[in-house]
């Protein structure tokens, strides 16, 4: 749960810090190094969605150098159910661009 919790911290300060700079990543080497253990997360309804992104980087615009995933992911569930629902799940991965 722990874990969890940090990964859900981390995550939240990126974002932040994504913003805080309009979308524009110009960094140095990005490093992961994380353990998860249990995972859920469930949509329902119309239209719902349910993403999940573990050890996960995405870079919009601008440039960055290596990026290391180390991690480990125990059990993940993730569901959406109901009319044009989508259930999405990214396990170290790297999106850069749109």
């Amino acid at each position: 749960m722990k874990k969890i919790m940090l990964l859900l911290i981390v995550a939240a300060f990126t974002v932040w810090a994504a913003g805080a700079y309009a979308g524009q990543a110009n960094t140095g080497d990005i490093t992961i190094e994380s353990d998860v253990e249990d995972v859920e997360n469930t949509a329902s309804g119309i239209n719902s969605k349910a993403e999940t992104n573990i050890h996960s980087v995405n870079v919009k615009e601008g440039k960055t150098g290596d990026i290391v995933i180390k991690g480990k992911a125990e059990d993940i569930e993730n569901t959406a159910s109901g009319f044009n629902s989508k259930a999405e799940t990214n396990v170290g991965s790297v999106k850069v661009g749109d």
